[in-house]
């Protein structure tokens, strides 16, 4: 949910299309920076997160495909659409 609000307030789609890991973990960075200074920010954070508790299939679905591709990257082997992959978290943090 963090990060979903992030990119929604400061986000770039285009650099999170060329390098989704590193941008949302920017993101993810700034969003804690920026709640230290602002603690409502941190419900902003969990109203996103809410469509993933209440079983938004859709939401779900594309999560599953982000966090699956995401460990893939972190053990070093490849994704079979990097770009699909990209649209995805673009997709899922603008809703």
């Amino acid at each position: 949910g963090k990060v979903m609000y992030a990119y929604i307030t400061w986000g770039d789609e285009e650099k999170v299309k060329k390098n989704p890991t590193k941008e949302l973990k920017d993101l993810y960075v700034k969003f804690h920076e920026e709640a230290k200074l602002n603690p409502e920010l941190v419900e902003e954070g969990r109203k996103w997160f809410r469509k993933l508790e209440q079983n938004d299939k859709e939401a779900l679905k594309s999560y599953s495909k982000i966090l699956y591709s995401q460990a893939r990257l972190i053990e070093g082997l490849s994704i079979e659409n990097p770009t699909e992959i990209s649209n995805l978290v673009c997709e899922f943090l603008s809703k």
